[in-house]
């Protein structure tokens, strides 16, 4: 089936959405709305007219789930985009994985990743991990925390734990509770007779403003106790709670999205829902896929053009793609990284050596990025190693090989959803492994 405004002699490329539309939970139910607009948005704002979206219900078990891939494949689903929750991913992906189409699923539960399931969301390991960090730096020796009663409370409450060990402070208590108002307030009270000076809450919306209040009720206060949060905190209304101030939790700058905010509630004349984000950047990369010769999606191009790099590497790059050329980034505001390619030989080795970084002592340092593409033909797959080398091995080079180390691997975590590819037609499905080397690890990374 084609529609009237496809261009003529293309293949539509179908895109399967999959998500909770109709779950029990009608919060549930308008994110997965948000994120079906997000998704349309990029379609449109791609400017390809040979995209289709197809959506399916990713439903509440298992079985459901699966159902709903197959009909998604039925219909010439090419890749999935979700679905939300772990258990459905989990049914998906070998359903998937039989027809070789790649899922991008919004899972935080990093198990469910690998055999063609990519994850595109916020790891709560992370959030933890950061939140906790900098609360220990601020002095705060004595944690403790609230945790829901759900495999994703269970996991923030094992990284909170090891977390606080990490940083050499105390953990004081972990106390789980129910979904319900009424579960809270023993072990709001249990937590408070530990007598804590930190305190993480893993949960967002109304069962956050309930957690607060039982901890309120319980004697604390947050002039004397830090209240630290997840990604989920990150809404407005948590701002605004008098019971949460002073609080700090671990959530990417609201710059990022503010411009697809902006275009969110101008198409749609109301804000997005907090992940809606995450199908917009999802679809774009499909997008930019599709424009692509079909089923050959991932050459050289994802390191030398700008367009591709903006989507998994940096907002801003320039380039001179040759041997003895130019290699510009920008990766944060008013921060470019320059460099010289010292070898340029497509489609299997890109070298980079930079220029003295700005704002940080020279040292003397020769940094390297070197970018290795393997095809073994046997395997049908093309590995992407990324080795570097050459930071100093002083304090003042420390956070920033910390930055580079975690940029490196987020970046291509994203680059990898470039790299698969339907099997069955010209090529094959494409995987990536990453590497990178360098002269120092910082003590606890």
């Amino acid at each position: 089936m084609r529609l009237g405004n496809m261009s003529g002699g293309h293949v539509p490329v179908r895109i399967g959405i999959l998500l909770p539309f109709n779950n029990g939970s009608a919060a549930t139910r308008a994110l997965a709305s948000s994120m079906l607009k997000a998704a349309e948005l990029a379609v449109f704002d791609s400017g390809n007219q040979d995209i289709l979206l197809i959506s399916a219900d990713e439903g509440g078990n298992p079985e459901a789930s699966a159902a709903a891939a197959r009909n998604l494949l039925q219909q010439g689903a090419e890749i999935i985009v979700g679905p939300l929750f772990a258990q459905s991913a989990q049914a998906v992906s070998p359903i998937a994985a039989d027809h070789a189409v790649p899922v991008i699923s919004f899972s935080t539960d990093r198990k469910v990743a690998g055999n063609g399931v990519y994850l595109l969301s916020f790891l709560p390991e992370g959030e933890v991990h950061r939140v906790i960090t900098y609360a220990a730096s601020q002095g705060h020796t004595n944690f403790a925390a609230m945790v829901p009663a759900t495999v994703y409370g269970q996991r923030v409450g094992d990284y909170f734990k090891d977390d606080v060990k990490a940083a050499g402070a105390n953990v004081t208590d972990v106390e789980k509770f129910a979904s319900a108002t009424e579960g809270i307030t023993a072990p709001a009270h249990a937590l408070a007779k530990t007598n804590p000076d930190a305190i993480l809450i893993a949960q967002g919306g109304a069962l956050l403003r309930d957690v607060a209040s039982s901890l309120a009720g319980a004697g604390i206060s947050s002039d004397h106790v830090k209240f630290l949060g997840t990604g989920l905190w990150d809404d407005p209304s948590t701002a605004r709670d008098p019971l949460l101030a002073g609080g700090v939790f671990a959530a990417p700058s609201p710059r990022v999205d503010a411009g697809f905010i902006a275009k969110y509630k101008s198409a749609y004349g109301t804000a997005p829902a907090q992940l809606a984000a995450l199908a917009y950047d999802a679809v774009s990369l499909t997008a930019l896929l599709a424009s692509g010769k079909p089923y050959s999606r991932f050459t050289t191009q994802a390191l030398i053009d700008p367009k591709i790099l903006s989507l998994w590497y940096a907002p801003a790059v320039r380039i001179d793609a040759r041997q003895g050329g130019s290699y510009a980034v920008r990766l944060v505001a008013k921060q470019t990284l320059e460099a010289h390619i010292d070898v340029f030989v497509p489609p299997r080795r890109l070298r980079l050596i930079y220029l003295p970084f700005p704002g940080v002592a020279d040292e003397g340092a020769v940094i390297i990025d070197d970018f290795l593409l393997d095809r073994d033909e046997a395997a049908a797959t093309t590995v992407l190693r990324v080795l570097g080398s050459g930071i100093p091995d002083s304090d003042a080079w420390t956070p920033i090989y910390v930055r580079l180390r975690k940029g490196w691997d987020r970046a291509l975590l994203r680059l990898k959803i470039l790299l698969e590819r339907p099997r069955g037609a010209e090529g094959t499905a494409s995987s990536a492994g990453s590497g990178r080397a360098s002269v120092k690890r910082p003590a606890g990374y």
